[in-house]
C-alpha cells in the first residue's frame, strides 16, 4: 500500500525528507530517485546547501539559498527565492516571485493531509480535525508536487516500472481533491480451488458484506419430479457386456542370483493379473414420478474488517416424495465457510470449506455419484488452506493444501479421500498480466479398496489476466502423471484448467470454468479421463426480479485395461433455470426448473430427470 502525501506552502517535514517531484503551477521535470541537486530546467541556481539538502527543478532564474540538514526545494519558477530552511523544511511550488524565508514550522502529525493547490497554496488540517493514521492514502490537490511514500512494511515501486495491482490494504483510501480524504473499498480475494474453480472477491460494505452479521431463512416449496429413481428412460438400448479374453501371465524381475564364478543370473516370477469381475447390471427400476414437498432452514454469517473476512453458510432440509414406495423422506444439508486474514502487509492466510449431503446427483461435483438410483445419500466436500506471500513488487507465491472426500452409504468400495498440495509461483509482467508456474501433487486414498489408491503429479504453467476491471481469466496448462497402487507404468496425459469471471450490470455475474484431465476410476485396472465445463449466470432483471442459469457438462471416458467390456463413456448434462421475486426485504417467491440427462454405455444407467418447483422464503434475524 502506498500512501500519497501532497505537501504545499512552507510546512516542515521530518529531517532528511526528500521530495522529488515538481511543485507549483509550473514545475520542473521530476528528478530520478537516485539524483541529488538536479535542476529541472535551465537558469536555476543553488547556493549554500549542506548536509544532504537537495534543490530540484528551479527555472527562469530561481534561487535556493542556505538549505541545511536535508531540506529540499523543488520547482520554484519565475524568479522565486527560498532562503534558510533549517531542519528538513520543505518549500514547494512558489511561483511568480514569491519569497519564503527562514521557515521552520513544526512537522504535522504523521498522516495529516497537506493537500497543496495551485501557485503554492495548500491546506493544513487544523486543530481538532481527525487525522488519518500513518500510511493512509491522502488525496492530492489540484497542483503537482505529490510524492509516493511507501507504507511501513511495503516495497516501494521500482523506478521506471508500472506498479503491479495489489489488493487494497486495511487503511487505503482513494485520491481526492483539495486534500479531501475518501475511503476506498477494502477488497478480499479468495484463491480458486483445485480443478479450475474461480477465485471469489468480497468487498466490505457491498453485496453479501452489506447484510446484517447473521440472517436466517426458512424456505418451503412444492414441485414434481418425473423420475425419482433416475431410471433408464432412453429409447436406445445399452449394449450387453461380453466376456473379455483371459489375461496373460506377467513375468516380473524380482531378484538376481549371485555366486562366485557364476554369471549374474536374473530371477523372474510369473504373476496372474487380478481380474475384476464384471458387475451384474442393476435391474431397471422403471420410471416413476412423484409430487415433492421441501422445507429448508438456512443461516448466513458474514463479518468483515480491514484485515479479516469471515463468511459461513449452513442449511438443513428434507424432501417428501409423496408417491415413492417405502421411505418417503430424504434429508439433505449444505455447509460453506470462507475466511481470509491478512497476517502482515505481505502475508495472507485463506481458509475455505464446503460440504453437501444429499441423494440427488450433482454433476458439478467430482467423484460424486452420477446415478444413485435407489441407493442412499452421499457426503461430498472439500477443505482448502492457502498461504499467499508477496516477496517483491512483482513476485509472489501461493502455497496450498486441500482435502476432498466423497463418502456414500450404499457402496463403501467407492469411498475416497483426495489430498492435494502444491505451490504456485506468480510473476507480474504488466499491470494486467501475471504468469504462473505450479507444482502440485495429489494422493487418492480408498479406505475400503486399497488397490485403487493412486498418486498424481501436475506440472503447470499459466496466465492470470485482467482484461478490464470487470473481466478476468485464469488458465493453467501442463501435464499430469498418474500412478495406481500396484501399477508400475501409470499414465501421463495433458491437463488444463481455466476460469473466467465477468461482472455484469446491476450486480450480475458470469462464471465459466473448464477442466481437462484424469479422474479417479475407483479401480487400479482402469483409467478415467474427462472434460468438465460449468457455467453460472446471475442477473437482476428488475429492482425485484432476479434470474439465474447454471449448466454443467461432463464427458468421461473410462478404459479397462484388463476387460474391454468394462470400458465405457458418459455424457453428463445438468442445467437449472430459476427466477426469484422479492415481495419485500423479507419475503420472496421462487420458480425453478432442473434437467438432468445422463447418456452412458453402461447397462441400465442412462436416464433423464426433470424437476420443477414453486416456493417461497422468509428471511429474519
Amino acid at each position: 500500500m502506498l500512501a500519497l502525501r501532497m505537501m504545499a506552502q512552507d510546512t516542515g517535514v521530518p529531517a532528511g525528507g526528500d521530495d522529488q517531484s515538481g511543485g507549483g503551477a509550473t514545475s520542473g521535470a521530476p528528478a530520478s530517485p537516485n539524483s541529488s541537486g538536479a535542476s529541472g530546467a535551465s537558469s536555476g541556481a543553488s547556493q549554500g546547501n549542506s548536509n544532504g539538502s537537495t534543490d530540484q527543478g528551479n527555472t527562469n532564474g530561481s534561487t535556493n539559498q542556505g538549505n541545511t540538514n536535508g531540506a529540499t526545494d523543488q520547482g520554484n519558477p519565475n524568479g522565486a527565492t527560498d532562503q534558510g530552511n533549517p531542519n528538513g523544511g520543505t518549500d514547494q511550488g512558489n511561483s511568480n516571485g514569491g519569497i519564503l524565508e527562514g521557515t521552520s514550522t513544526p512537522a504535522p502529525t504523521p498522516g495529516a493531509d497537506q493537500g497543496g493547490g495551485d501557485n503554492g497554496t495548500g491546506i493544513l488540517m487544523g486543530p481538532g480535525t481527525e487525522t488519518p493514521s500513518s500510511g493512509d492514502l491522502l488525496g492530492p490537490g489540484t497542483g503537482e508536487g505529490s510524492v509516493l511514500v511507501p507504507e511501513p512494511g511495503t516495497v516501494a515501486p521500482v523506478p521506471g516500472t508500472t506498479p503491479a495491482p495489489t489488493p487494497a490494504g486495511p487503511n487505503s483510501v482513494s485520491a481526492g481533491t483539495e486534500g479531501a480524504v475518501q475511503t476506498a473499498p477494502v477488497t478480499f480475494t479468495l484463491p480458486g480451488g483445485y480443478g479450475g474453480n474461480a477465485a471469489q472477491s468480497f468487498t466490505l460494505g457491498e453485496g453479501r458484506l452489506a447484510k446484517p452479521p447473521i440472517t436466517f431463512t426458512l424456505s418451503v416449496s412444492q414441485g414434481y419430479d418425473n423420475n425419482i429413481f433416475s431410471a433408464d428412460s432412453h429409447v436406445v438400448a445399452t449394449p450387453t457386456p461380453t466376456p473379455g479374453p483371459k489375461p496373460q501371465q506377467e513375468r516380473r524381475l524380482i531378484d538376481y542370483f549371485i555366486a562366485p564364478g557364476v554369471p549374474l543370473t536374473p530371477i523372474f516370477q510369473f504373476f496372474s493379473p487380478k481380474v475384476r469381475a464384471t458387475p451384474t447390471p442393476p435391474p431397471p427400476l422403471g420410471v416413476l414420478g412423484s409430487p415433492v414437498s421441501t422445507a429448508t432452514l438456512s443461516a448466513q454469517v458474514q463479518r468483515g474488517s480491514p484485515r479479516t473476512l469471515f463468511t459461513a453458510d449452513l442449511s438443513l432440509g428434507a424432501n417428501d416424495y409423496w408417491d415413492r414406495p417405502g421411505d418417503k423422506l430424504d434429508y439433505n444439508g449444505n455447509f460453506g465457510l470462507s475466511m481470509i486474514h491478512r497476517l502482515s502487509p505481505r502475508a495472507t492466510l485463506s481458509l475455505s470449506a464446503d460440504a453437501v449431503y444429499q441423494k440427488t446427483p450433482d454433476f458439478a461435483l467430482i467423484n460424486a455419484p452420477t446415478n444413485n438410483g435407489n441407493g442412499g445419500a452421499y457426503l461430498n466436500g472439500n477443505a482448502k488452506a492457502d498461504l499467499s506471500y508477496t516477496w517483491g513488487q512483482r513476485f509472489s507465491t501461493v502455497t496450498s493444501y486441500s482435502i476432498g472426500f466423497n463418502l456414500g452409504n450404499s457402496n463403501a468400495q467407492n469411498n475416497v479421500y483426495t489430498i492435494t498440495y502444491g505451490t504456485q509461483v506468480r510473476y507480474t509482467i504488466s499491470a494486467r498480466n501475471t504468469v504462473t508456474a505450479e507444482l502440485r501433487a495429489s494422493d487418492g486414498v480408498y479406505p475400503s479398496n486399497a488397490a485403487a489408491d493412486n498418486d498424481s503429479i501436475y506440472y503447470l504453467l499459466g496466465l492470470d489476466t485482467f482484461f478490464s476491471a470487470k473481466l478476468r481469466n485464469t488458465i493453467s496448462v501442463g501435464i499430469e502423471t498418474d500412478l495406481y497402487s500396484g501399477d508400475s507404468v501409470g499414465q501421463t496425459i495433458p491437463y488444463l484448467e481455466s476460469a473466467t469471471t465477468l461482472a455484469l450490470p446491476r450486480g450480475g455475474s458470469l462464471t465459466w470454468t473448464n477442466r481437462v484431465g484424469s479422474e479417479d476410476s475407483g479401480n487400479a485396472q482402469s483409467t478415467s479421463s474427462s472434460y468438465r465445463t460449468g457455467l453460472t449466470l446471475s442477473q437482476p432483471l428488475s429492482a425485484k426480479l432476479v434470474g439465474s442459469i447454471s449448466l454443467a457438462y461432463n464427458y468421461v471416458k473410462t478404459t479397462d485395461d484388463v476387460s474391454p467390456s468394462g470400458s465405457y463413456t458418459q455424457n453428463e448434462l445438468q442445467t437449472s433455470l430459476s427466477l426469484a421475486y422479492n415481495l419485500s426485504p423479507r419475503f420472496s417467491l421462487s420458480l425453478s426448473y432442473t434437467l438432468t440427462d445422463l447418456m452412458t454405455t453402461q447397462v441400465n444407467t442412462s436416464y433423464q430427470r426433470q424437476e420443477v418447483f414453486l416456493g417461497g422464503s422468509y428471511t429474519f434475524r
